[in-house]
């Protein structure tokens, strides 16, 4: 390029003219082509010290950033640190929350899983799934989205508000199987022979009785959890009278009951068969049989596929079980 004008320079290479001055006028200060050493503080940190912090932050996964500062002991800033551990692809993310499991739980899911894996989609569609869910009023509202500016946080038309205090329940219980899909919802009612008026396995065996022989047929099992409404005594009688096989899933495992997967479902339609249901004040009393009556409607509008995809996916759920050794998976 020598002899050439920074215009010509520019129209050669597509470089501007005003880097290719730069560049010349550093040239002579160079030493045989290297560039010289840049202006500016030292960095505090060198790859000993990233990999100090490394050890620290995979020892102590849920330490925060100030326990960071002072495990480290060194005067670094949080955005450094922050630096250094997304150039790991590691940043601070909000902990997943799941049931409290012992290693003596965690023990029986993992037998649990290693005797279940090998089942065909055969065998897993002639189980019956089921469960009770605790629907509160308002759990199945969509997030709000807004247009606005930063500055606009915190104004009232971009807020999503909630009400105060104690919300409307309504205990129900369902159930479905790969190979006759869902039976009725049953709104649960409460026992009321028992003081606090709580719901009982009287209340439970109640939800059960019309729904569960109507699906039931003899190859097929009905999967319950441990709680305690369904290890009383009476509902054990009830089941063996009525000829009901049972299996049963290790404690504090709703990732291995696939109904779980549709209490979501459920709540968000709530809205689309009630939309003004929330509207109602606390007093009024006919809150809960709305709540009630919009639940059963809800649970009809959950898609048929999602029964079915659910059941395709429990060989995989087993494996993750197996693979945490027993411990949470990502179900």
């Amino acid at each position: 390029m020598a002899g050439l004008t920074y215009r010509e320079i520019e129209g050669e290479t597509e470089v501007k003219q005003s880097t290719a001055k730069s560049t010349s006028y550093l040239e002579e200060q160079r030493i045989e082509g290297h560039s010289r050493p840049r202006s500016g503080r030292p960095a505090k940190c060198n790859i000993r010290m990233e990999r100090h912090i490394l050890r620290f932050v995979r020892a102590s996964p849920k330490a925060t950033y100030k326990e960071l500062q002072k495990g480290i002991d060194r005067e670094i800033s949080k955005s450094t640190y922050y630096r250094i551990l997304k150039k790991y692809n590691i940043t601070n993310w909000r902990a997943k929350k799941r049931p409290a499991l012992t290693p003596a739980v965690a023990k029986l899911r993992l037998k649990w899983a290693k005797q279940h894996v090998m089942w065909t989609q055969e065998q897993w569609s002639k189980v019956i799934w089921s469960d009770e869910c605790s629907v509160e009023r308002g759990t199945g509202k969509d997030q709000v989205w807004c247009f606005r500016t930063p500055q606009q946080k915190w104004q009232k038309q971009m807020i999503q508000t909630y009400p105060k205090g104690k919300e409307v329940r309504q205990m129900i219980w369902a159930a479905f199987s790969g190979k006759f899909g869902r039976c009725n919802l049953v709104v649960m009612q409460r026992d009321e022979a028992t003081k606090k008026k709580s719901y009982t396995a009287q209340s439970y065996i109640e939800a059960i009785e019309d729904e569960l022989p109507r699906m039931w047929e003899p190859d097929l099992l009905f999967l319950q959890d441990n709680a305690p409404i369904h290890t009383a005594k009476i509902v054990k009688a009830w089941l063996q009278q009525n000829l009901i096989q049972l299996i049963e899933i290790p404690p504090y495992s709703p990732d291995l009951n696939l109904i779980e997967n549709q209490w979501p479902h459920l709540k968000k339609n709530v809205y689309k068969v009630n939309p003004d249901i929330e509207k109602l004040g606390k007093g009024n009393s006919q809150v809960q049989e709305l709540l009630g009556e919009a639940l059963i409607g809800a649970w009809q509008l959950i898609p048929e596929s999602y029964f079915k995809n659910a059941v395709l996916g429990m060989k995989q759920r087993c494996e993750a079980v197996i693979e945490a050794k027993g411990w949470h998976t990502r179900y």
